[in-house]
């Protein structure tokens, strides 16, 4: 019951973290929607950070990763967002703003993984 309780906080915030994200970044270039692949890099980073100190250095304990992983990056991290994002600018006729949403979520979320990754091992 106590992971669920942790998934459950952890997921909370990381939902009311994007929510607050939408609210203070504008959407740029008509219709791109930067506060979710902020959301989504920010995400990725943190899980990169966590899932390094977990693995390298059994640094972190399983309730921090159910917590922060599992649950604020789960909260957080907007795949569903994105895709319904994509979705919108397709039917829009925004094709160079869905190809440049989707190749600008894969490209910083995977460097802000490395990076997590690479902070963490200096930890």
């Amino acid at each position: 019951m106590k992971n669920i309780v942790l998934v459950f906080l952890g997921g909370g915030i990381g939902s009311v973290a994007r929510y607050v994200l939408t609210l203070i970044v504008p959407r740029t270039l008509d219709a791109f929607p930067v506060a979710i692949l902020i959301a989504n890099g920010l995400a990725c980073f943190v899980i990169g950070i966590v899932s390094c100190l977990m693995l390298s250095k059994n640094y972190i304990n399983q309730n921090v990763v159910l917590l922060v992983s599992t649950g604020f990056c789960g909260g957080l991290s907007t795949f569903s967002t994105f895709s319904n994002d994509n979705y919108t600018l397709y039917t829009s006729k925004e094709f160079s703003l869905l190809f440049a949403n989707i190749a600008l979520n894969i490209t910083v979320c995977f460097v802000a993984v490395v990076l997590g990754f690479m902070l963490a091992k200096r930890m």
